[in-house]
């Protein structure tokens, strides 16, 4: 006898938190102070257009021509100016 489609449902929900939470923990403790500030501070710096430069960093629009590459590319070098060591992914699974 199996559970409800619900029951099962929510145990995966439960599931994928849980690890999503072990792994945000797992690469908060492997980064620096300095990293965990300056991002933290994503979260309050604001761009024009009233949003956080957090969301200006997670909006990721499908585009099929050179200014969204660039919007794409604008992204991608600010994360590098972060300098975020990539052994702060090394105990994540792949």
């Amino acid at each position: 006898i199996l559970p409800a489609v619900s029951t099962i449902e929510r145990l995966c929900a439960d599931a994928l938190v849980a690890a999503e939470r072990r792994i945000e923990t797992r690469i908060a403790e492997n980064l620096t102070a300095d990293v965990r500030d300056h991002l933290d501070k994503l979260l309050s710096e604001m761009l024009a257009g009233n949003i956080s430069r957090f969301i200006w960093l997670r909006n990721f629009e499908v585009g099929n021509n050179s200014a969204a590459a660039n919007r794409l590319l604008d992204r991608l070098e600010f994360l590098r100016t972060l300098n975020i060591n990539h052994s702060a992914l090394a105990s994540i699974p792949a």
